[in-house]
């Protein structure tokens, strides 16, 4: 093992420095006369001016001094080298340092030095260079030394020997000499001076884990260990080690008087800590030791106790024999019992703290839960807990990992990069939703250690904003709906120009021509019929439905309704779509809107700014990103207003004009999406905003863009009895001319009434129903049928023409029945009469 040496500021060693009483050199026979006169002298002021004598020049000092008793306190100068010791100036601020470090202090130039607040009187004297050295006798300060020396930098590595050597033989004189009564006296002044002291420290403390620091500050002025460990029992959190070594002491030794104080706590009578956190609160080592061996000498385990159990053991060690005397032994149990009392005191305020916390968690309306690093519920308020009974079918398991639909160990991941979690999820018995927002738990060391959960009912905040989503949609589609007109009636006008020419004798058409007239008619009702759908999916209110969505198709899905509206405000339209574009994953519909309103500002801008007017919208793929930017050259967004545009409510447009709901939402769903929204707006330039949202590698499922092929009549594998009941007879007449063709047996009912009476009068296989009719709908027909058939009522196909209002749309998820939405193809209506018939036995 290597030597290891501290050595204290503004000293500069030229050679290896010799400890106490060590013989190296010339100072050999200092030390010898030294010790001998400590034998033979009786008078105790003749030994200190003797060994004064010795050491001054044996340190290359001036003169010296010795002062008994604490530099700033009740002290007593005894003897000067040179003349009477009260015409000789010290240092009070370098004996405090000394006695607070219990390290010799070397000051090489008392002009540039600024530790000592006596330099200028010091320097006025003559003097020049300063060394003050401690004298130590068990941990206790007796006095300091103190040589002082007329030339600068006078004092080195070899000065300190000597010193050190003349502090150790007055330590043992001093505390062999005098009166039993004066040196008890002397004791009990510095006992009570450090118990109240201590008092103070303690009492000023707030939290537990400050206790070790202040207990060990005192440990090293009352024992004078090597090394002190402190364990304290911490409720709800692993036991406390608290280490402080204040000499060089190796590895084997610091974790041999860890293990020896737990071993320590156990015979105390505590049981044995599951979990400890050691903390290593290093201060400084002493200097001039010598090489330690590996085994400690000396050791005292005091217990701390409180309310008749062991929570707790102050542990002291040193390497020499005989360290601790009886005092500081009866020292440290009252050591022991202030801290105890400390304890008691910070946990009933702790306790306090923690009943007004608790009333004041439970008066929350959310439900609040903490949830440790072992996954154990430690803390949940009143309404978290009712929550957790509507949660859980049976008793809360021990280990909680699972809330609801929100996997708590895959959040947990989520949270070591993020600073939190948010989710929402359907709550059953519904319909409820409920918010989950997950914040990380840290402990002292910065390391997760559980979870906050803050779980809230926001069934009316969604339903709230589910009707401003609809209210919004709805203020874009009254600005639409001109345009739909005009592209609807357009398709319209060669459907019935057709229509009309095939019914007149105006031309004459071959087989050829007249079929491609059909073709014609029935290509321009299938635009009509996309025309609606796209309208419909606009206006539709439904739950979102995450699947890979083509951002390309959204765009060109809203752009085609307004390219009339657009074209009338002389707006050019530029579209700029990356080919081969990536999916991501979202809600086609939503996603829809952002960018219907986008279009629908822009538009608004355009019209404020003379021609030419431009919007551009383009999609690219970046970084794993899909990027849409909506651009124009509009009026632009004013830089006051430009961080206010995803405000709820807020709007540029004039009073009656739009929601101020818009880009709020816009916002809302983007963030949703895991993407993020920005607006540039440079003065004069227009507006452009940026979309960015994550791609995805998921295939898109796309849609056809034109009708099917005409369908050829098929023959099915047996004949059934189909009864088509609808309102609307031209309707009724083509499902049943076309199933006829196929080879069913087809009956028509025009209203519920008929439908009833026609069940009732033969057997029926089948049923295709529309669901909005008078007098019996085919809601009620569709009740009526299962009450007496419900092998029956599964094989009903309903049709509809209203796939928007909420009722229609919660009857059928209900039923999940098959279903035709008005108008269909052919090819449609056989596939799913097919499948319905598969039923049959």
């Amino acid at each position: 093992m290597s030597e290891r040496h501290n050595h204290p500021d503004g000293l500069k060693p030229r050679a290896q420095l010799p400890t106490p009483l060590e013989e190296t050199g010339s100072s050999s026979s200092v030390a010898q006369r030294m010790l001998a006169l400590a034998v033979s002298t009786q008078d105790l002021a003749v030994l200190h001016g003797e060994i004064l004598d010795l050491v001054v020049p044996a340190v290359g000092a001036d003169s010296g001094l010795l002062v008994l008793g604490p530099a700033h306190g009740k002290h007593r100068c005894f003897f000067s080298s040179h003349g009477p010791a009260a015409r000789l100036p010290w240092s009070p601020s370098l004996a405090a340092a000394a006695e607070e470090t219990r390290l010799p202090v070397v000051v090489a130039d008392l002009a540039t030095d600024a530790r000592v607040a006596e330099g200028g009187e010091l320097i006025a004297g003559g003097w020049h260079a300063y060394l003050c050295q401690p004298i130590l006798s068990h941990g206790r300060v007796l006095g300091t030394l103190h040589f002082l020396a007329r030339q600068q930098e006078r004092f080195d590595a070899t000065s300190l020997g000597p010193a050190a050597t003349a502090a150790h033989v007055l330590a043992l004189a001093v505390g062999s000499s005098g009166s039993a009564a004066e040196q008890q006296e002397v004791g009990r002044e510095d006992e009570a001076e450090l118990l109240m002291h201590l008092s103070r420290s303690l009492g000023n403390l707030t939290e537990q884990h400050q206790v070790p620091g202040v207990l060990l500050d005192t440990l090293a002025r009352l024992a004078d260990p090597d090394l002190a460990v402190i364990v304290l029992e911490e409720s709800h959190l692993p036991w406390d080690q608290a280490m402080r070594e204040y000499r060089p002491i190796s590895e084997d030794l610091r974790v041999a008087a860890c293990g020896d104080s737990l071993d320590a706590l156990t015979r105390a009578g505590a049981a044995a800590p599951l979990d400890v956190r050691v903390r290593e609160m290093r201060r400084g080592s002493g200097v001039l030791q010598r090489e330690v061996a590996p085994v400690w000498r000396s050791w005292v385990h005091q217990p701390v106790e409180r309310a008749g159990r062991v929570a707790g053991v102050v542990s002291v060690f040193a390497q020499r024999e005989r360290a601790f005397s009886e005092p500081q032994r009866r020292m440290l149990t009252t050591v022991a019992a202030q801290v105890a009392m400390t304890l008691e005191r910070l946990e009933s305020v702790a306790e306090a703290e923690r009943i007004h916390l608790e009333s004041v968690v439970d008066a929350m309306g959310e439900g609040l839960l903490w949830i440790d690093g072992d996954w154990r519920l430690r803390m949940a308020n009143a309404a978290a807990r009712l929550l957790l009974q509507e949660l859980s079918a049976g008793p809360q398991p021990p280990r909680m990992q699972r809330l609801g639909a929100v996997d708590l160990k895959l959040v947990a991941q989520q949270l070591e990069t993020a600073p939190r979690y948010h989710s929402e999820f359907e709550m059953e018995p519904g319909p409820r939703r409920m918010s989950v927002t997950v914040s990380p738990v840290r402990g002292r060391g910065g390391a997760t250690d559980g979870m906050v959960i803050l779980l809230a009912d926001i069934t009316e905040q969604h339903a709230l904003q589910q009707k401003l989503v609809q209210s919004e949609k709805l203020s874009a589609l009254g600005e639409m709906i001109s345009g739909v007109a005009h592209e609807l009636n357009n398709p319209l006008a060669a459907v019935m120009g057709y229509a009309q020419l095939l019914d007149s004798d105006l031309v004459e058409l071959d087989g050829e021509h007249r079929q491609e007239k059909i073709r014609t008619i029935h290509r321009e009702a299938y635009r009509c019929q996309r025309i609606v759908q796209n309208l419909l999916s606009f206006a539709r209110n439904q739950n979102p439905e995450r699947r890979p969505t083509d951002l390309n198709a959204a765009v060109q899905a809203v752009i085609h309704p307004l390219e009339y509206s657009l074209r009338v405000d002389e707006v050019e339209a530029i579209l700029e779509l990356a080919p081969d574009l990536p999916a991501v994953m979202g809600d086609a519909h939503q996603l829809q809107q952002v960018i219907l309103n986008l279009v629908n500002n822009a538009q608004h801008a355009l019209r404020e700014v003379p021609g030419p007017r431009r919007l551009r919208i383009s999609t690219v793929q970046r970084d794993g990103r899909v990027v849409v930017q909506v651009e124009d050259n509009g009026v632009g967004i004013p830089a006051d207003k430009l961080g206010k545009v995803f405000d709820p409510f807020f709007s540029t447009k004039a009073v009656g004009k739009g929601t101020g709901l818009g880009l709020s939402l816009a916002y809302g769903c983007i963030k949703e999406h895991g993407g993020e929204i920005r607006v540039q707006s440079p003065p004069g330039q227009g507006t452009c905003f940026t979309l960015d949202l994550p791609a995805t590698s998921a295939p898109i499922v796309g849609q056809a863009d034109e009708p099917s092929a005409p369908t050829q009549a098929r023959k099915p594998v047996r004949s059934c009895s189909i009864l088509v009941v609808d309102d609307e007879p031209n309707v009724a007449a083509v499902i049943a001319e076309v199933l006829s063709a196929c080879g069913h047996r087809v009956e028509v009912a025009h209203d519920g009434r008929e439908a009833r009476k026609r069940i009732r009068e033969g057997a029926v296989d089948l049923i295709i129903t529309d669901l909005m009719m008078p007098h019996v709908s085919g809601h009620e027909l569709y009740e009526d049928v299962r009450q007496h058939s419900p092998e029956l009522a599964a094989r009903m196909i309903f049709s509809t023409g209203d796939t928007v209002s909420e009722g229609t749309r919660e009857f059928l998820r209900r039923t999940g029945n098959a279903y035709l939405t008005k108008p269909f193809q052919i090819e449609t209506l056989l596939e799913i009469v097919e499948k319905a018939l598969g039923k049959l036995e």
